[in-house]
C-alpha cells in the first residue's frame, strides 16, 4: 500500500486497545487528560514510557496503547523526527462511518479484527501474521468465540490530492470506498509522539525556514529601511501630530492595562477549581455498571449535576450510597422517577472544600 512519505503507520500488533465512554461534557483538552487517566489506570505499561492516541465515535473513545521502548524500534531517529504524523494503521479507518458489523483488516503482517456497534468500535483484536494468512483468521476466530464470517478490509491507498490535502482509499468486501479531502490534522488525536517533541520538532523546522527566508530578504530589509527613513525626515510634522495623538489615547490604555489585569485576577481565581476530568473519574468510579450518564453538568466548582438512567431505583441509590462512601463527597441526592422499562435520575453530587 503506497503511503505519502512524511507518514509513518505502525502495526496494529504493537497496541494494548481499549474503548470507553467518551462524556460529551468533556471539551478536547479534558478529554486528553480523560484518556490519559484511563491509560495510566488500565494499560499494562509504566507511565514514564505509556504512548497513546485515540479518536472518538459516537460518544466513545477508542484508546490505542503502547510502549516507547518497543513502538519506535527500527525507525530511525531523523526518520521519526521528520515525520508529520505517526499513528497506528488501523487509526485509517476512523475516517469511515462503517455499519455495524464484525470486520478484519489485513496487512502484509498484521490481521485485526474490528467489531462496530452502534457505530462506535466495540472491540479490537490484533494477531501477527503465521505462515499461512488463513491459520491466523482461524486463531483469531478461536481466541474471540466468533463462528461468523469476517468482512475484509484492505487499505489500498493513502495519497496527497494537493498540498495539505489527503485521500484515503479502502476496499470492504471487495467495494472500494473513499474518505474524500482531509487533513493530516483530523488526526491529531491519534499521534503516538508526545506534543512536547511535536512542539520542538515543529520549532526546529519554522527555525530553519525563517534562516532560509532571512537570508533572501535581508538586502530588501536594508532597502526598505533606507526609503522609510528618508520619509521619516520629510515627515517630521506628522511624527508631532501622531504623538499628540498618542497622548490623546493614553487613558483608554490605561483603562485596558486594567482591564488586563482583572483578567489575569479571574484565571488565578478559576485555577482553584476543582478540574472537570478528575470530578468525573471520581464519580465514574462508584457508578454500577447497569448505570448510564446522559448529561452531566458543572453547576459550581464542588457542584455536579448528573442526569441517567438504570434499571431500576435500586440501582440509582446504589450508585448514590457509592458516591456517599467516598471521603472526598459531601452529598449525594439522587431525584428518581421510574417507568416499566427503566428508571431515570438527577444526582445532585457536592465534593468537600
Amino acid at each position: 500500500m503506497p503511503i505519502p512519505n512524511n507518514v509513518i503507520l505502525l502495526s496494529d500488533c504493537l497496541f494494548y486497545t481499549e474503548t470507553v465512554d467518551a462524556p460529551s461534557a468533556l471539551g478536547a483538552k479534558d478529554m486528553q487528560e480523560y484518556v490519559n487517566t484511563v491509560c495510566e489506570d488500565s494499560a499494562p505499561i509504566p507511565p514514564e514510557f505509556l504512548r497513546r492516541g485515540f479518536f472518538r465515535k459516537s460518544n466513545k473513545a477508542t484508546i490505542f496503547a503502547c510502549s516507547s521502548e518497543t513502538v519506535f524500534r527500527g525507525i530511525p531517529d531523523n526518520t521519526l523526527r521528520d515525520a508529520k504524523l505517526v499513528i497506528p494503521r488501523s487509526g485509517l479507518l476512523s475516517k469511515f462511518d462503517l455499519p455495524d458489523a464484525s470486520y478484519i483488516l489485513e496487512s502484509e503482517d498484521c490481521l485485526t479484527l474490528i467489531e462496530i456497534e452502534n457505530g462506535a468500535w466495540k472491540e479490537i483484536y490484533s494477531e501477527r501474521i503465521a505462515d499461512e494468512p488463513g491459520k491466523t483468521k482461524e486463531l483469531i476466530l478461536s481466541d474471540t468465540g466468533r463462528k461468523d464470517a469476517l468482512i475484509p478490509i484492505k487499505i489500498l491507498d493513502f495519497a496527497e490530492t494537493r498540498r495539505g490535502r489527503y485521500n484515503i482509499k479502502i476496499s470492504v468486501g471487495g467495494e472500494e470506498m473513499n474518505s474524500g479531502e482531509i487533513s493530516l490534522k483530523s488526526f491529531a488525536d491519534l499521534e503516538l509522539r508526545p506534543q512536547s517533541e511535536l512542539s520542538k520538532q515543529l520549532k526546529a523546522r519554522r527555525k530553519s525556514t525563517y534562516l532560509l527566508w532571512g537570508i533572501k530578504i535581508v538586502p530588501i530589509v536594508f532597502l526598505l529601511l533606507f526609503v522609510w527613513q528618508i520619509c521619516l525626515w520629510t515627515k517630521s510634522a506628522k511624527i508631532n501630530s501622531l504623538n499628540g495623538e498618542i497622548s490623546m489615547l493614553e487613558p483608554q490604555a490605561n483603562a485596558v492595562s486594567k482591564e488586563s489585569e482583572e483578567a489575569a485576577s479571574l484565571r488565578s481565581f478559576t485555577g482553584l477549581k476543582l478540574h472537570p476530568t478528575i470530578s468525573l473519574a471520581i464519580i465514574n468510579a462508584a457508578r454500577p455498571d447497569t448505570v448510564s450518564f446522559v448529561k452531566v453538568q458543572w453547576n459550581s466548582p464542588t457542584e455536579v449535576e448528573i442526569n441517567g438512567r438504570a434499571p431500576s431505583i435500586r440501582d440509582a441509590d446504589t450508585f448514590a450510597k457509592n458516591l456517599e462512601a467516598d471521603k472526598r463527597i459531601e452529598s449525594a441526592i439522587p431525584k428518581t422517577e421510574s417507568s416499566k422499562s427503566e428508571a431515570r435520575f438527577t444526582m445532585t453530587i457536592n465534593f468537600k472544600k
